[in-house]
C-alpha cells in the first residue's frame, strides 16, 4: 500500500490541509466483514473520514478538492487528523447541511469504528510470551554481555511491553463493548437505529447492510424478511454468513469467509 501526503482544500472552509492519501493498495490478506468492511492486510480505503486542521469540521477524503501544488506561504497548510467517532458525531449535528449520502456515509463510518473493538487483534498471550522471552534476553545480557547488548535488549523488551500493554487495553475494549451490545438503549444501538432508514432496500449492498444493522440490534427475525430475496453470486457468502449469525442469536461482527481457492487446472503435474 503506498501513502502520500498530498494537498486537499476542505470543502467547509476552502482552506489547505494535507492528507496522507492512499494512491495504490490490494487487498491481499484482507478480509469482508459482515458490516461491508474490508479490514486487514494491505487493504486500502480510498475514502477516510478527516478532520480539518482550521475548522475542525470533518469530511470524507473524495469530497476534498486535491490541489495541484500547495500555498506560496508554507503556515498555510496544516496537517489534517484521522476523524475519530466524536468528530463524525460532531458533523453529523449538521446533517440538514450535508449534501446527499453524506449522513449515510458518515454513520456508516461511525459503524465501523464500533466494530473495529471487535475484529481480530494480535494475540495478547504471544505479545506477553515474547515480552518475557525479551526480559530473560535482557537479564542474560546484563549478566554476561556488553552494555552493547544490553541496551539492544532493553529497547526489545520495552517494545514489546508496550505491545502488550496495547493488546490487554484493547481486549478490554473489546468484552466492554460486548457488553454493551446487550443494551437496546446505548450509543451503538442508538447510531444504527439511526442508520437504518437511510439505507435502501433495493440495492444490494445496502439491503445487506441493512439485515446486518438489524442483527446487531438484535431484531433477528427482521434479518430473515430482509434477505428473503436472492442476491448474486458474489454476495452470496456475504449473505449466509449474516444469516447464520441471526440464526444462532449472535450480535457481533463476523468474517466472512474467502472462497475455495480453485486448483490451476492449465498447469501441468
Amino acid at each position: 500500500m503506498l501513502i502520500m501526503p498530498m494537498p486537499h482544500a476542505c470543502p467547509h472552509c476552502g482552506r489547505t490541509n494535507m492528507i496522507d492519501a492512499t494512491v495504490s493498495g490490494n487487498t491481499y490478506a484482507s478480509d469482508l466483514w459482515t458490516d461491508g468492511k474490508i479490514h486487514g492486510g494491505m487493504a486500502p480505503d480510498f475514502d477516510p473520514p478527516w478532520c480539518c486542521a482550521w475548522c475542525d469540521r470533518s469530511f470524507r477524503q473524495t469530497a476534498a478538492v486535491r490541489l495541484s501544488s500547495l500555498p506560496a506561504e508554507p503556515e498555510d497548510a496544516r496537517t489534517a487528523s484521522p476523524a475519530t467517532a466524536e468528530d463524525l458525531e460532531s458533523e453529523l449535528e449538521h446533517a440538514a447541511e450535508l449534501p446527499p449520502g453524506e449522513e449515510k456515509y458518515l454513520r456508516i463510518r461511525l459503524w465501523w469504528m464500533d466494530n473495529d473493538l471487535l475484529r481480530e487483534r494480535e494475540s495478547i498471550g504471544c505479545s506477553i510470551g515474547a515480552c518475557v522471552l525479551a526480559l530473560a534476553g535482557l537479564a542474560f545480557a546484563v549478566r554476561y554481555g556488553s552494555w552493547v547488548w544490553i541496551v539492544i535488549a532493553a529497547v526489545i523488551s520495552l517494545g514489546l511491553l508496550a505491545s502488550a500493554l496495547g493488546d490487554s487495553r484493547d481486549a478490554w475494549q473489546s468484552r466492554a463493548f460486548r457488553r454493551a451490545l446487550g443494551g437496546s438503549d446505548g450509543p451503538h444501538a442508538a447510531r444504527l437505529q439511526a442508520l437504518l432508514p437511510l439505507l435502501d432496500p433495493e440495492e444490494e449492498g445496502e439491503r445487506l447492510l441493512r439485515a446486518e444493522a438489524l442483527r446487531a440490534l438484535g431484531r433477528f427475525e427482521e434479518v430473515d424478511a430482509m434477505l428473503a430475496a436472492p442476491v448474486s453470486e458474489d454476495a452470496t457468502r456475504w449473505r449466509d454468513t449474516i444469516l447464520a449469525a441471526a440464526r444462532e442469536g449472535d450480535r457481533t461482527v463476523r468474517v466472512v469467509p474467502r472462497p475455495p481457492i480453485e486448483p490451476d487446472r492449465g498447469r501441468k503435474s
